[in-house]
């Protein structure tokens, strides 16, 4: 486990989540701040929120860390399109189905379970005991494993405007935070890899083409890591999954831009880029939520409900369909 650290929820409450975000990256290399991240504000309110108390205190008492398992990449894009199969068994289920994870060495994770004529659910699956992949960001494949019904959430609705919907938006908003600090981080160690390259006397950082495309990323992230602050400023009642989603989006296509160019130098350039992006496992950071492809997917779904469906702007994470919740 790498997390029997982990601050209960009590000490999370005494500090905004942004700073409390801002301290795990200074504090802990990339990789491991992204999935206390993952857990602390991403895992644990889902616990708190849909699952039976027992489970939620089970998590803390035994120091586990957990992984969203809602971000699988399926050939119609979207959150609720990753949930995997159930039947049912007794007063629990039998699952099966594979999840990508951006920290497959967690503990457990959570996944969305469907089965015929029943809500959806959400499921704690723990970490089986041969995952598809070994490293940080992988594959876990389930076949016919049972869920009791002590580790299923009551019935609940995916769907834009829930209140899961609501939260992970929030939380994917908040995750674009650490995201962008990130990237305008990797910008810095792309800058300093070039300037100490030199051929033939002549630093890298002189060529025209290779300080263009820092510079661009390094706009790009500015700018990205500018509009996510701005948007978590605001009063949580003022921010809507809309907005949460945009900026979620554009953080993860800066982050995927920024991890890439280490690789596209050494490749074209024989330049060798040593930082956070390359020495790490970090290559679950631009996969988490699904990436930008399963981001703007949300998005446009948002967009088209605010369009057809006569909602207004999406509301923050305290809205509730009604029933939803109930077992």
């Amino acid at each position: 486990m790498i997390a029997s650290s982990i601050p209960r929820p009590a000490d999370r409450s005494e500090a905004p989540a942004e700073a409390r975000v801002l301290h795990l990256l200074a504090e802990r290399p990339a990789a491991e701040a992204f999935a206390r991240i993952e857990h602390e504000f991403g895992v644990l309110p889902l616990l708190e929120r849909f699952f039976d108390a027992a489970l939620y205190d089970e998590i803390l008492a035994d120091g586990k860390v957990g992984t969203l398992g809602l971000c699988t990449p399926t050939p119609e894009p979207g959150w609720e399109q990753a949930a995997i199969d159930a039947v049912a068994d007794g007063s629990g289920a039998l699952v099966s189905g594979a999840i990508r994870l951006a920290n497959a060495k967690a503990d457990g994770a959570i996944v969305l379970v469907r089965w015929a004529e029943s809500p959806h659910r959400l499921a704690w699956l723990d970490r089986p005991a041969e995952p598809a992949s070994s490293g940080s960001v992988g594959w876990w494949r389930f076949e016919g494993v049972a869920v009791g019904p002590e580790r299923l959430s009551r019935g609940i609705d995916p769907a834009p405007g829930s209140a899961l919907f609501a939260h992970l938006s929030d939380y994917a908003s908040l995750w674009a935070l650490a995201a962008t600090s990130c990237a305008r981080e990797g910008v810095h160690v792309l800058r300093r890899a070039v300037r100490l390259a030199v051929h033939r006397g002549k630093s890298w950082s002189g060529a025209q083409s290779v300080a263009l495309g820092i510079t661009e990323l390094e706009i790009e992230a500015d700018l990205a890591a500018s509009a996510v602050r701005r948007h978590r400023a605001l009063d949580p009642a003022e921010r809507g999954s809309r907005e949460d989603l945009a900026v979620a989006a554009a953080a993860a296509r800066i982050l995927q831009r920024v991890a890439a160019r280490p690789g596209e130098l050494s490749r074209d350039l024989g330049i060798d880029v040593l930082g956070p992006l390359v020495e790490e496992p970090t290559a679950g950071l631009s996969v988490a939520l699904g990436g930008s492809p399963l981001l703007e997917a949300e998005l446009a779904r948002v967009l088209d409900t605010d369009r057809i469906g006569g909602m207004g702007r999406i509301g923050g994470i305290g809205e509730q369909r009604a029933g939803e919740g109930i077992a």
